[in-house]
């Protein structure tokens, strides 16, 4: 192979520096899909550029399993190309943050989406003992490119989408998504509680230990502050426009492009729900960064389990829960809608509840049942409000609640419930059923009471009211990247 004659890229300044830049940013993928850490070297001095401004990479000593002067990186090289952001912070890596740091994420998902598409040539290059670590890094590339296509064509900002899809990456590499269950099925039609593959209640996603243990504590690793979530979910169990879920109401508005104004609904006036926000932020000592952080990285941990887990009105096919909603008559009718309706939509608040299973009557009779994208929901009734609390994010489990942001979203107005009790669903595990004890009517009759109750909106088999924590606290559109 013959030399190559150019300069050192740190000798560049002005438009020459700019134009090689430009040049080096269109392999940025690759070089976070190599690891490539040190490419551009301590000095800015392992990139040539030639006499036609194309950028030579001439010492790659930093890419796959090792670090610049040799040694292994361990279990920094693994699966998860979390040099997709690593290399653009100048926290972790000032020289590479100097050329990188400046990339529109918009471009840097269609780089993913175009190293992805070689995933064959690029595995036949390589010898075999890197195929594994190799092959799960490109699956990450195409789930990082995809995400950012569907959410970004649904109008969330791309500066949120760098921050959601880093978290989406950061639950799965913290092994957060390989401890959902399989599935979570009805233990009776039209019932709200669920049992996994195993016939365990929830699965992990309540009790010690849980799911949401892991979940805060990745959180708080990231600079955010899992109480925040907590905090909320208590508040919105009372009234979804209570203070705190008006902020966040305000939140995930404000990280959608659009008129939040003409968009959306809002019972007291945006500038409220602005308020609430700002005055959240100072009662809690948190910034703008640690909200980010925090519900950013719960917005994420919420898609991986809707992706993930089999339950009844879930279509991971199509990435869309079924959820049924009631309305006030007297909104319909200001909306000029009439029951029986198909495919209409209607303006709402920016976040709203919903019911998964079945129905629940709040501050209306009018039935909405509409199929929300995955990426739209916000929370679920599923988890629990603390982590190692017992009892589920909101009311109580009787209300199956997700909340979910329901903007542009059709709906058909239902003549009467054809909601409750349909839809399908994983079956329950069979187990060997104890023998019963014999109970008299009158006990029988308690008893029915009891699952009646348990089961109503509202009802908890297993509410824990406690708050271990107490209060804490314009970009450009995307185009589809897949058809």
């Amino acid at each position: 192979m013959g030399s190559i004659e150019g300069r050192p890229f740190s000798t560049l300044t002005g438009k020459s520096r700019e134009a090689a830049i430009a040049a080096i940013q269109k392999d940025f993928a690759a070089d976070a899909l190599f690891g490539n850490w040190d490419v551009v070297g301590e000095e800015l001095d392992n990139i040539l550029i030639d006499g036609n401004g194309k950028p030579w990479r001439i010492d790659n000593g930093g890419a796959f399993r090792f670090r610049a002067q040799g040694q292994l990186k361990a279990n920094a090289w693994n699966g998860y190309p979390q040099e997709i952001w690593t290399l653009r912070n100048d926290r972790r890596n000032a020289q590479t943050a100097e050329v990188f740091g400046r990339l529109k994420f918009k471009d840097i998902a269609f780089q993913l989406n175009d190293v992805y598409k070689q995933r064959d040539a690029l595995l036949a290059t390589l010898p075999n003992e890197l195929h594994e670590v190799m092959n799960q890094r490109l699956g990450e590339f195409k789930n990082v490119a995809r995400t950012v296509g569907v959410m970004g064509q649904d109008k969330f900002k791309m500066s949120y989408l760098d921050d959601f899809t880093r978290h989406g990456m950061g639950i799965r590499a913290a092994g957060i998504s390989d401890r959902l269950p399989k599935f979570l099925a009805q233990t009776r039609k039209g019932g709200v509680a669920v049992v996994d593959e195993n016939g365990k209640k929830f699965d992990d996603l309540r009790g010690k230990d849980s799911i949401v243990n892991d979940l805060a504590e990745y959180i708080e690793s990231v600079g955010g502050n899992y109480n925040m979530v907590s905090s909320w979910m208590k508040q919105q169990a009372g009234d979804s426009w209570n203070a705190k879920p008006q902020a966040i109401k305000w939140y995930y508005a404000s990280r959608r492009n659009g008129n939040a104004d003409s968009n959306y609904w809002w019972k007291d006036g945006r500038d409220k729900a602005k308020t609430n926000l700002s005055n959240w932020l100072a009662d809690t000592g948190a910034d703008v960064q640690m909200l980010d952080q925090t519900f950013a990285a719960f917005h994420a941990f919420n898609l991986e389990l809707m992706r993930n887990v089999n339950f009844t009105n879930n279509d991971r096919n199509a990435e869309t829960v079924r959820v049924v909603r009631t309305e006030d008559e007297e909104v319909m009718e200001l909306n000029k809608l009439k029951r029986g309706a198909r495919g209409v939509t209607m303006k709402r608040g920016p976040v709203e509840s919903t019911s998964v299973f079945r129905r629940v009557q709040v501050y209306g009779t009018e039935i909405t049942v509409q199929n929300v994208p995955h990426h739209r929901i916000l929370g679920t009734y599923f988890q629990s409000r603390y982590p190692g609390g017992s009892s589920g994010s909101f009311m109580g489990d009787g209300e199956n609640e997700f909340v979910v942001m329901l903007e542009g979203v059709p709906f058909d107005y239902e003549k009467k419930d054809t909601f409750t009790g349909t839809g399908d669903g994983p079956e329950p595990p069979k187990t060997k059923q104890k023998k019963q004890p014999t109970l008299s009517q009158a006990q029988q009759k308690i008893a029915s009471q009891l699952d009646d109750l348990l089961d109503a909106p509202g009802g908890d088999d297993d509410d824990d009211d406690r708050d271990p924590f107490g209060d804490v606290g314009d970009l450009d559109d995307i185009e589809a990247l897949f058809n």
